[in-house]
């Protein structure tokens, strides 16, 4: 069952001592939960999972001989409800479903059963009336023309042979009529000259009722201009203002109305003045221990506890900050402080964020700040060396490497003195489809003491758009301003360079099998039209006389009548996939050998010799005899008897 430990273990006997390996037959690589034991005799699986359940291979070998034996390890668990049944709340003389969801991976016998209160629910039992109105049909219950006897806990449990689940609702018939919660719809609300008022008629009602935006005066608001009222396709109506002014100051209402009743809800739009935002400082050098960046918004208010939050969001490099992987070396703090004018009171809404050393020195970037009030943006400069490199080109472009060169002044003339030598060169470059600028991983390139550079840059991308720009760098460390970026290039056109990987395979029937694959070049392909050719042989024929082109990574192959027809039950078929594009064909796969079997071996074991090793092991031998020149044989089968001696 699934979370137990599983033990498989082989044995096999041979002189030398075999070795033993296991692997799995899907191809996949054996997980963490999987442990060798007993020198490799014992293929422990703890906590086991539904994607364990695979086919597991055994290989003993010595110096004579390799054997092998497979295991298909299934994994039965109780079924499992994908969607909890949720609390409802439904008005009378209406229909009240509940859905039950249940997933059963091993396609066990799975049984439902509905319950109110405890009580089974069984039509056949039931009274006339409620036998019409409750109507279930496996995973799902309705009842219909509702009332409140019908209130109360409803259950569903779903069992097989392994467990069983289950799961509850409280279901509640009853009618109200329309209400505004101050949680839900604000009393008071506060609006920036400039911005976007998106506020729905949210309430309350069953049954649904319908709603509309009303100015104080009691004119309907219309459906057009800037300030209208939308409906939207959930039955929502909202109000929207854009752009906000000053004269749109004042009240609202929603009126909201069902069968049971009427209700209004009143809001108050306070309009205030654009405020001012400033970020500082504007620019960070690398050498502060402590870099700090602020970003500020001044709003006046008639009542400071009433000023809206800015949303203060921080960006660096256009990537939010809080999804950067390295984002621990930065801490973001709030702070607000309200003035001392009692004429014009007004309140600063402060976001700081600390830049940790670390980060700061490597990483070169703009930090931005946003909020619903507007934004600005503050440079983290690299500490530099006082010349950069100058003029870089691009020459020789080939297909996966280009050579760039760059001229640099002489030692004593490009900010080096003696106590500060240069290293090397940092080369960056940037695509066109990802404009950061990102360095090569293989670092520094470390060069001579000459006035022009040169490096040959190898593994660039086919049929992409590259930029070069080049910093000098000191043996301290110190790294000079970018030099001037070179022109765009582009590699050329290729065909596909990467190798189809993962090749695996499944047999479907008797006629058919199915071919997967990993896919390449999923993000940038090196030619356009990327697409496989998949090539077969006929069963038993090592020729790839069958082919098909496919654009996704995964084929279903049908054998030919005459293998249907044929009087052979086992065949063996070779598989490749070759990926091509309209520039030319890619490297093929490597041959895959399917064996596909009709029926089980019919080779049978004679000349069965046993004898005994010591207490607890015994060696067994035979001969096979009728073996087929082609059997998908995986081991054998030894049935024993226990009897004790008298």
């Amino acid at each position: 069952m699934k979370g137990q430990t599983v033990y498989i273990e082989c044995f096999a006997y041979g002189y030398p001592p075999p070795s033993y390996k296991w692997s799995r037959m899907d191809g996949q690589k054996l997980t963490t939960n999987h442990q060798i034991l007993n020198f490799g005799r014992v293929l422990k699986i703890e906590n086991v999972r539904q994607e364990d359940a695979v086919r597991y291979k055994c290989t003993a070998k010595n110096s004579l001989g390799i054997a092998n034996a497979e295991i298909q390890l299934i994994i039965q668990t109780p079924p499992t409800i994908i969607k909890p049944l949720i609390d409802q709340i439904v008005s009378t003389n209406s229909t009240a479903t509940f859905d039950c969801i249940v997933s059963d991976i091993n396609n066990l016998h799975t049984t439902i059963e509905w319950f109110r209160n405890g009580t089974p629910l069984v039509p056949l039992l039931m009274a006339p009336d409620d036998r019409n109105r409750f109507k279930i049909h496996g995973q799902s219950m309705s009842i219909s023309k509702t009332s409140e006897n019908d209130s109360g806990i409803y259950q569903c449990i779903a069992s097989n042979d392994v467990g069983s689940v289950s799961s509850a609702t409280r279901l509640t018939i009853k009618d109200i009529a329309p209400r505004f919660h101050g949680n839900v719809f604000p009393k008071r609300l506060y609006l920036v000259e400039g911005s976007k008022l998106d506020l729905p008629c949210l309430y309350q009602a069953i049954p649904k009722g319908t709603s509309m935006w009303t100015l104080s005066s009691g004119d309907p608001i219309s459906d057009r201009g800037r300030i209208r009222q939308k409906e939207e396709p959930n039955g929502i109506v909202q109000l929207e203002i854009d752009p906000v002014k000053k004269l749109d100051e004042g009240e609202y209402v929603c009126v909201a109305s069902n069968v049971i009743g009427e209700a209004r809800g009143v809001v108050y739009v306070v309009v205030l003045a654009r405020p001012s935002m400033t970020i500082h400082p504007s620019t960070a050098d690398q050498d502060d221990q402590n870099i700090r960046i602020t970003c500020e918004a001044e709003l006046f208010c008639d009542m400071p506890s009433d000023c809206p939050e800015p949303l203060f969001d921080w960006q660096f490099n256009d990537r939010p900050i809080r999804s950067l992987s390295n984002g621990q070396g930065i801490r973001i703090q709030a702070i607000e402080s309200e003035s001392r004018y009692k004429r014009h009171p007004s309140v600063i809404q402060t976001s700081q964020i600390q830049i940790s050393t670390n980060f700061s020195q490597n990483n070169v970037g703009r930090f931005s700040c946003n909020s619903i009030y507007g934004g600005g943006a503050a440079e983290l400069e690299p500490r530099q060396l006082s010349m950069a490199p100058t003029k870089p080109q691009v020459l020789n472009v080939g297909i996966t490497q280009a050579k760039l060169s760059w001229s640099q002044q002489a030692q004593k003339k490009r900010g080096f003195s003696r106590s500060i030598k240069l290293e090397g060169y940092q080369i960056e470059f940037r695509t066109s489809e990802n404009r950061h600028w990102r360095n090569f991983e293989d670092g520094i390139f470390r060069t001579e003491d000459m006035i022009i550079g040169s490096y040959i840059v190898k593994n660039l991308e086919p049929n992409q758009k590259y930029q070069f720009r080049v910093r000098a760098r000191s043996a301290e460390g110190l790294l000079s301003a970018a030099s001037p970026s070179s022109d765009w290039i582009e590699t050329p056109k290729s065909a596909p360079i990467t190798l189809v990987d993962n090749l695996k395979w499944k047999i479907l029937d008797d006629n058919h099998l199915i071919v997967e694959w990993d896919p390449i070049e999923t993000s940038h392909q090196s030619g356009p039209n990327l697409r496989y050719n998949v090539s077969w042989s006929e069963p038993s024929d090592d020729s790839f006389n069958n082919y098909e082109i496919v654009y996704r990574p995964n084929l279903v192959i049908s054998f030919s009548n005459k293998t249907s027809e044929s009087s052979k039950n086992c065949y063996t078929i070779s598989l490749a996939v070759q990926p091509i594009n309209d520039i030319g064909t890619g490297m093929a796969s490597t041959d895959t050998v399917v064996h596909v079997s009709r029926e089980g071996p019919k080779r049978h074991a004679v000349n069965l010799v046993s004898s005994p090793i010591n207490s607890t092991h015994m060696n067994i031998s035979w001969n096979w005899e009728e073996q087929e020149e082609c059997e998908n044989a995986i081991g054998a089968q030894r049935p024993s008897e226990t009897t004790r001696q008298r």
